[in-house]
């Protein structure tokens, strides 16, 4: 392993063990925050909010099969299913493992051997588009909602808050007129586009991502369908973080907050995993009583992790039923990760 390789596993796995791990600690210090771990739960509405998350993580797949078929991919629902819940499962186990994304797109490339730039096209459409989704539910959310009702923990937790809320319209509205213009005949085709491809760091992904996006212009139809149904499957996470709060036995802040808290923390959940933990944790903490547990959100994001690993377990079962043809996937995954040619293709993925 070259040492480029190493420090960025370094940096991509020390960073979440000490985020958690300072969170831990400060948890762990806050008697409020044991009582709250060791206080009674409504395990039905805890329940209630694994089924949530089942729904949206099954409306997740059903997108990438829409834009997958969008360009003339062979791409069936009972293949999306197995897919994509065994890509689930993938995401949340970092360490060592091939992406979900990058599994996603090594099966395409296999069932369309002769269209592997559309393949791996649809996959980071699927990315992207979820991540525009989130921008704008937390954009909208947050200019729908009487902040001056709001009863901030500290000064300095409003002007936290209002910074990360700002950032976020501005993101919203830049990627909302890049869209735009993208979807402009003639706009999409023009140079400019193409240079910054050549960009330093961010180019390559910049360029295919240009080259994705001029492959599905003429599918604005289901673009349009794919960034409703992301909608509604960020407002199924919203509503299950609302739901682990209640069944925690948390008095949280309320369910119109939440459309703000919860996509600007999935929005930050899209780096190391840690970070999701780390922003919903100090958004809890701004927004909430002064008499609730300081870190009610740190628990929170935990449970929501845990509910994803129930949920992930559907990914197993596809695993075992058919465990010859997974596994053979799962190592032509790792192996396009290591070889030069396809390394791209499994970074903008992953």
């Amino acid at each position: 392993m070259s040492a480029k390789r190493i420090l960025l596993s370094i940096v991509k796995y020390g960073i979440p063990v000490v985020l958690l791990g300072t969170l831990g600690y400060s948890a762990a210090q806050d008697p409020e925050f044991i009582r709250l771990l060791e206080g009674p739960k409504r395990w039905e509405l805890l329940a209630a909010a694994a089924v949530v998350t089942l729904v949206a993580v099954a409306v997740t797949i059903v997108r990438w099969q829409i834009l997958a078929q969008a360009i003339g991919l062979r791409l069936s629902l009972r293949d999306s299913l197995r897919i994509g819940f065994l890509g689930y499962l993938l995401n949340l186990m970092a360490f060592g493992l091939v992406g979900g994304d990058a599994l996603k797109a090594t099966f395409l490339c296999q069932l369309e051997p002769k269209r592997k730039t559309e393949a791996v096209a649809s996959v980071l459409i699927d990315r992207v588009i979820g991540l525009y989704a989130l921008l704008m539910l937390a954009a909208l959310a947050s200019l729908l909602i009487d902040f001056e009702a709001i009863h901030f923990r500290t000064i300095e937790d409003e002007r936290t808050i209002g910074t990360l809320i700002v950032v976020t319209q501005i993101g919203a509205a830049v990627a909302t007129l890049g869209l735009v213009l993208l979807m402009i005949p003639g706009l999409a085709e023009a140079k400019l586009w193409d240079r910054l491809g050549h960009l330093p760091v961010v180019g390559k992904v910049l360029a295919k991502l240009i080259d994705a996006t001029r492959m599905y212009r003429r599918r604005f139809d289901q673009l349009a369908l794919a960034i409703v149904m992301s909608l509604v499957v960020h407002s199924l996470y919203v509503a299950m973080v609302y739901l682990v709060a209640l069944g925690l036995g948390s008095t949280p802040p309320s369910i119109a907050s939440h459309f703000v808290i919860v996509p600007m923390s999935m929005v930050a959940g899209a780096l190391p995993i840690g970070t999701f933990e780390a922003v919903l944790d100090t958004l809890y903490r701004g927004i909430s009583a002064a008499s609730v547990p300081a870190r009610q959100g740190f628990l929170i994001a935990l449970t929501f992790r845990c509910i994803q690993l129930v949920v992930a377990t559907v990914g197993i079962g596809y695993y075992l039923t058919s465990k010859g043809e997974m596994q053979q996937l799962l190592d032509a995954s790792a192996k396009s990760k290591e070889e030069p040619p396809l390394e791209g293709q499994s970074t903008v993925a992953s």
